[in-house]
């Protein structure tokens, strides 16, 4: 049986193809690796806009950001089958806590219990991490802004 010269070619071509594809994705990690940028300057590619500080403008976009970031960084309590057949038999077997405040917010014993009040310091912070440099969208900085800090940009 012998292998017809349009699938070789087809495979060819294909081949060159991922090629090129891996080499561009590879190529702007290695350009970008070398030249980190202010998160902010990363946030159109995701459509999205840094919240304002000024005003209530975003008041009501800040409150929710900050319960997202309320439940993110709050570890659950271990439940029964977490733990066992019950937690009250083997407490040395609960699971550790692996959550917590990922940005070490002042006060933040304090203000997690208040979700309807956004602190000063989450918003100064936000505007402190927008400010960083990254290495690209992949970086967790830019992750954190993007859920914290930010609200879809309206429009095209």
């Amino acid at each position: 049986m012998t292998i017809s010269p349009s699938l070789i070619t087809n495979i060819s071509l294909g081949s060159i193809g991922l090629a090129t594809v891996g080499g561009v994705v590879y190529g702007s990690y290695e350009l970008l690796k070398h030249d980190p940028r202010e998160v902010k300057e990363f946030l159109q590619v995701k459509k999205r806009a840094l919240l304002s500080t000024n005003g209530n403008d975003d008041e009501q976009a800040w409150k929710d950001n900050w319960s997202k970031y309320i439940i993110n960084n709050t570890p659950k309590p271990a439940t029964p089958s977490e733990v066992g057949d019950s937690a009250i038999s083997q407490p040395s077997s609960a699971p550790k806590e692996t959550k917590k405040d990922v940005w070490d917010l002042e006060g933040w014993e304090k203000h997690k219990s208040k979700s309807d009040t956004v602190p000063t310091i989450f918003k100064t912070t936000c505007e402190q991490k927008s400010k960083e440099k990254v290495n690209g969208i992949w970086a967790d900085t830019f992750k954190q802004v993007v859920d914290y800090c930010t609200k879809e940009i309206d429009g095209d």
